[in-house]
C-alpha cells in the first residue's frame, strides 16, 4: 500500500460526513445491504442524513437492479454512483472518507479493508470469518450482522453520530 502522505486528498464536500464503498458490483458483495439500511435510517431519522452521502465505485449501467433500488428505498440523493475508478483515486477515496462500509459476504482477501485499515480508515464490515481474520489486530473496525439491514442501519448511525472517531 502506498504511503498515505504521497496521496491525494479526495474532494468530498467539506460539510459531509462521506462513507465509502470501493467494490465491483456483485450480489455477494451486499450494496443492497447498505441501500435497505439507507433507506430504514431515511424513514426513521431523515435528518440524521442531512449531511451523508455514500459513494459506491460502481455505474448506473452495471447495476440496474440497485438502482432500482435506491430509487425504491427514497434515498437516491445520499448515494453517488461513481463508476469505476482509477486506482489513485481510490487511495484518495481512503485517504479523505469519514468511515469505509465493507458489507461483503465473500472475499478471497477484502483488499479494500487491508488499503483501508492502512489508511487508518474507520471501518464498519461484515461479521464474516474473512473479515475477522483480514482485520485481525486493527482496532478501527466494527462489525455489523451480514445481510442484516437493520443491523446496519444502527452502525452506521453510530458512525453518523460519532463520526467514527477513536
Amino acid at each position: 500500500v502506498p504511503n498515505a502522505d504521497k496521496v491525494q486528498d479526495y474532494p468530498f464536500p467539506q460539510n459531509e460526513v462521506s462513507l465509502i464503498y470501493p467494490s465491483l458490483y456483485s450480489p455477494h458483495k451486499s450494496h443492497a445491504t447498505i441501500v435497505r439500511a439507507l433507506g430504514i435510517l431515511n424513514r426513521n431519522n431523515e435528518a440524521l442524513l442531512k449531511n451523508v452521502r455514500i459513494y459506491f465505485t460502481v455505474s448506473n449501467d452495471e447495476a440496474p437492479e440497485l438502482v432500482s433500488l435506491i430509487n425504491k428505498q427514497g434515498v437516491g440523493e445520499k448515494i453517488c454512483m461513481m463508476g469505476k475508478l482509477p486506482y489513485e483515486t481510490t487511495l484518495s477515496l481512503y485517504k479523505s472518507a469519514a468511515a469505509m462500509l465493507f458489507p461483503s459476504t465473500m472475499e478471497t482477501l477484502g483488499l479494500p479493508l487491508v488499503e483501508a485499515a492502512a489508511f487508518g480508515l474507520p471501518i464498519l464490515a461484515a461479521n464474516v470469518p474473512y473479515a475477522h481474520e483480514v482485520m485481525e489486530g486493527y482496532d478501527g473496525v466494527l462489525f455489523a450482522k451480514a445481510e442484516d439491514e437493520n443491523d446496519w442501519a444502527l452502525e452506521i448511525e453510530n458512525i453518523i453520530k460519532n463520526r467514527f472517531k477513536y
